[in-house]
């Protein structure tokens, strides 16, 4: 299939059945007459069944586009990157807390793209939390020119299979959020492949960590691309 032929196949021929799904859902409703938990039980799930093959499509998209067309952007300071976190959080109302900051990050230069850098890590919090059904909390370091990002859940060491879990696009919410910051891991992983990053989900002592990882500007360019975990784990992803 040509990259013309899927974008029609996806903008398009699966995009179609999908807006008549959400028209008959919106027809049902208006001929529902009455209190009826069972008919309002049958159209909530046809929502929540379309607005989540809606973002399954939209973040597969979104991820090919960066295997495919990554384009870095001009170095910026990641201490910026709180600031950017909590502007998306508080004026989206996204379920996630704000993540706590260990410092070191002035040190560091970033060139990925300032608006797909927050929307991959929001995104992976929500996504943890969704998979888990755990509160998620989470902080941001650097160090030795790289930039640390981790996101820790209680839960039971059978409570995650990290395979489905990086393997998703998109992980319903709770809460319906419109905006573009529920990406599944793919989408993360795709950008921190093009960052010399790398990411892992480990279970220990009753808590599941999401960790991720990318490069400085100045650190990536003779550094190797290999990182020795900062703990070791008595369950990790088996690719």
């Amino acid at each position: 299939m040509s990259g013309f032929d899927e974008r029609l196949f996806f903008e398009h021929d699966l995009a179609t059945p999908l807006s008549n799904l959400e028209g008959a859902r919106y027809i049902l409703q208006s001929l529902l007459k009455g209190p009826d938990e069972e008919a309002a039980e049958a159209l909530d799930i046809l929502q929540r069944s379309a607005l989540t093959i809606e973002k399954m499509l939209y973040w597969y998209w979104e991820t090919r586009k960066i295997e495919e067309r990554y384009h870095p952007a001009p170095a910026w300071s990641a201490k910026r990157l709180p600031a950017m976190v909590n502007e998306a959080l508080s004026s989206h109302g996204l379920p996630l807390k704000s993540p706590a900051i260990r410092g070191g990050l002035a040190e560091i230069a970033l060139t990925v793209p300032e608006e797909q850098l927050v929307a991959a890590l929001v995104g992976a919090g929500l996504s943890l939390q969704a998979a888990s059904r755990e509160t998620a909390r989470w902080e941001v370091s650097a160090g030795t020119g790289l930039l640390y990002i981790s996101f820790i859940v209680a839960g039971e060491d059978d409570a995650l299979d990290p395979p489905t879990f990086f393997r998703k696009m998109y992980w319903p919410q709770n809460k319906e959020i419109r905006a573009p910051f529920d990406a599944g891991l793919p989408y993360l992983t795709a950008l921190l492949g093009k960052t010399s990053g790398g990411r892992e989900l480990a279970w220990q002592g009753g808590e599941w960590r999401l960790e991720a990882w990318l490069r400085g500007e100045e650190a990536g360019r003779n550094r190797s691309t290999s990182r020795t975990p900062r703990r070791q784990k008595k369950v990790r992803e088996r690719e």
